[in-house]
């Protein structure tokens, strides 16, 4: 058998037990869970288009579903103030150059509060659709 590692010595295999750790956690832990998300993920969308074109095929009526305008708002306005959060978080830690334990704290605290505050700043701005007008309500008994 070809033993291709022959010409390295000892010390210089034991230099390479790290690479190969480092290596084989990447392949295993993230790129492998990576891969089999995307496969899963396009079959699950294969299968879902055929599915629509078995029914466009039987002359059933698709409706496409909507997106919310303030579902993606209040997404949006979410992470836009976790992601300001956390580099205020970062900076205020530097700033007083706090140790590694209380600057993650800071940085947390810091982001769930302005993601906190983008949420409510989008309850504000968004008009809310689940509300109706009382004269479209059919429950109401109008008098007149």
């Amino acid at each position: 058998m070809l033993n291709i590692l022959a010409f390295l010595s000892t010390e210089e295999l034991a230099l390479m037990i790290p690479f190969f750790a480092i290596a084989s956690f990447f392949i295993f832990a993230i790129a492998l869970p990576i891969l089999c998300a995307i496969r899963f993920s396009l079959a699950y969308l294969k299968n879902k288009h055929t599915e629509k074109m078995m029914m466009i095929d039987k002359g059933m009526i698709i409706e496409e579903p909507t997106t919310r305008r303030a579902t993606i708002i209040r997404r949006g306005s979410l992470m836009l103030g976790l992601g300001i959060g956390a580099m205020i978080g970062f900076f205020v830690s530097e700033y007083f150059q706090c140790i590694p334990p209380k600057a993650g704290i800071i940085i947390c605290i810091s982001a769930l509060t302005l993601g906190g505050l983008g949420l409510l700043v989008s309850a504000i701005f968004t008009p809310d659709d689940k509300r109706k007008s009382k004269t479209d309500d059919p429950t109401v008994n109008h008098v007149e």
